[in-house]
């Protein structure tokens, strides 16, 4: 649908030119908004005076301003209660979390990027390291973010090789790899959810 009409603007503005378009888009929105604000008042406005007029005493009167401020405030209920209910649950991450995942993050570049390894015994090592930053990142966003972020992070899909110049062994490299996408991965998730 949205693509058909993308089209039709594109086709319009071509033989047109952009200030028909826009002028014939206008219409259409003032269009819209005034059917929408038809159906307000004679779906909305109208039954609920005669609510009120049935159940009180004594004569409402009703003009074009009862009218207008009575479907100003339905507009406003009908536009903001969705804007509230999303505020109220939007989760939001503290700054604190986002601090201990930039300490992990720290903590993984210090240890596990920049640690040399020139014996299987150090390579065993920096894999038992490795290891438990990725469960401490993992506990980390399993508490705090959704469980999209959490399967990104476990699941890294298609492994980029990159090419270091300090790497032991075939093993090593697959395994750094791994921890350079996560690393990447973590930078994104703090990136993302910072704020400005």
């Amino acid at each position: 649908m949205v693509e058909g009409l993308e089209k039709v603007v594109a086709m319009l503005e071509e033989r047109f030119g952009r200030t028909a378009t826009t002028g014939l888009l206008l219409l259409i929105g003032f269009a819209i908004a005034a059917y929408s604000l038809h159906i307000i008042v004679i779906h909305l406005v109208v039954p609920f005076y005669a609510f009120v007029s049935s159940h009180l005493s004594g004569v409402l009167e009703i003009n074009i301003v009862t009218v207008f401020y009575v479907t100003a405030f339905i507009a406003a209920g009908v536009l903001l209660l969705p804007l509230v209910w999303l505020v109220i649950t939007k989760r939001k991450v503290s700054q604190n979390v986002l601090d201990q995942l930039a300490e992990l993050r720290s903590k993984a570049i210090r240890e596990i990027l920049n640690a040399k390894i020139t014996t299987d015994d150090e390579l065993r090592a920096w894999k038992t390291i490795n290891e438990q930053w990725r469960a401490d990142v993992i506990n980390v966003l399993k508490d705090h973010f959704p469980k999209a972020e959490v399967l990104g992070f476990e699941r890294l899909g298609v492994i980029q090789q990159l090419a270091f110049l300090s790497t032991y062994n075939g093993e090593h490299q697959h395994e750094r790899d791994m921890f350079v996408k996560r690393l990447s991965i973590v930078e994104d998730i703090i990136r993302r959810h910072s704020r400005s």
